[in-house]
This record gives C-alpha cells, structure tokens and sequence, in this order.
C-alpha cells in the first residue's frame, strides 16, 4: 500500500531505502577494493577531489567536500604522513595552505579509479544504457530537488 509515488509502506519497497541500501553496500564493495592500496572511502573521496585541482586551497577544499576544516585537517594529516599529499604555504599569504598530490599520491590515482570503476560497471552490469542514462537524469532530479529542500529548511 503505496502513500506516496516512492514511499511504501513496506520499508523494502521505499525508493528512500533502496537508494540508501544501495549506496551502501556499492561504498562497502569499493571500500574492500581500495583497501589493498590502504586507502579507506573518505581518503579516495578526498584524493579524487585534490587530483581534479592541484594545488587548492585548504580552506576551499573543505567548502567543496562540505567538511569542517579541522575534519579536513585530520584527513590530510593522514595522507600527508602517508606520502600522498604535501602542504605549502602561500607564499602571499601565510594563512593560506595549498595542497599538492605527490608523486606517489599521483601513481594511486590509476589504481584507484580502475577499482572505482569496476565496482560501478560490476553494479550495472544487466542494464541497458537507457535505463543507465534514466538513472542518471532521475538522480540529477532528486538531488536538485533535495537541495531545494534543505535551502527551504534554514
């Protein structure tokens, strides 16, 4: 007994849990792939992000992950002592810290995107372009309509 277009009564129904149950275990599956390079999720995400644009600021790294700078600082601190990332200060501003990818920080990004991208073409595998494409366009849609949401909510 459907209440809603996505919602179901039935929890194993709901768009809500099977988006979330989805997410889940795609997260766990890359999580154990990216492992063997001992990279946990929030380090890949972070060095994804860092590998994009060398060189960033600290502080617009943080606005862009939407982490508190301290969070920000402890996960370099982690990459930092594992010789992936390096921090430089601006030589304008001091306050200023850039982050740049080492070379060893550079060798993991093939690595480490292979293994992204066999876990989201293993968990796609059986579906047709089309309803890849659909996916695509219906998630695009949910994000911008949450994202409404929560400007409404503050």
């Amino acid at each position: 007994m459907s209440a809603a277009r996505g919602f179901d009564t039935d929890w194993r129904e709901s768009v809500g849990y099977l988006l979330r149950d989805a997410t889940r275990l795609m997260l766990r599956v890359t999580a154990a792939r990216i492992a063997e390079h001992g990279i946990t999720m929030t380090q890949y995400f972070l060095l994804r992000q860092i590998w994009e644009m060398e060189g960033q600021l600290q502080r617009d790294l943080a606005r862009q992950l939407d982490v508190p700078e301290p969070a920000l600082a402890t996960l370099l601190d982690a990459l930092e002592t594992a010789g992936l990332v390096v921090r430089k200060r601006s030589t304008t501003d001091r306050r200023r810290t850039h982050i740049h990818v080492t070379a060893k920080g550079k060798n993991l990004r093939e690595p480490l995107l292979e293994d992204g991208k066999a876990v989201l073409e293993g968990m796609l595998e059986n579906c047709s372009q089309r309803s890849i494409d659909d996916l695509r366009r219906t998630l695009k849609k949910i994000k911008a309509n949450l994202t409404t949401m929560e400007a409404e909510t503050r």
